[in-house]
């Protein structure tokens, strides 16, 4: 029986965070494009928001669910690396980071 990796849980923990954030972006756009009429960028900035929100929460939330499976590993890479395109995330997936690239984290992937 293989042992979970402590980092895999923090991952699911991540990845729930990172989708309620995303669920919340969701939730400004609607209130932007409502109440922007009469401000252009508001109202530009609400529909990106309700256009990339949607599908980084899906993403995220898959994140949760997904488990032991040999390409999950390359998958959480992806996500861990596309939240370092913000600053704020950098507390957090740094070294969520670097737990996931140890050769333990991807041998429990790759039975």
């Amino acid at each position: 029986m293989r042992v979970k990796p402590q980092v895999v849980v923090w991952y699911k923990v991540f990845c729930g965070a990172m989708a309620a954030v995303y669920l919340l972006l969701t939730f400004l756009g609607i209130f932007l494009v409502s109440e922007g009429a009469h401000d252009e960028e508001a109202f530009i900035n609400g529909i990106f928001c309700m256009l990339m929100g949607p599908p980084l929460a899906i993403a995220f939330g898959l994140g949760i669910f997904w488990d032991e499976e040999p390409w999950h590993w390359i998958y959480g890479i992806v996500l861990i690396c596309f939240t370092l395109t913000s600053c704020c995330c950098f507390p957090v997936s740094i070294p969520l980071l670097i737990y996931w690239l140890k050769p333990e984290t991807k041998s429990y992937f790759n039975p």
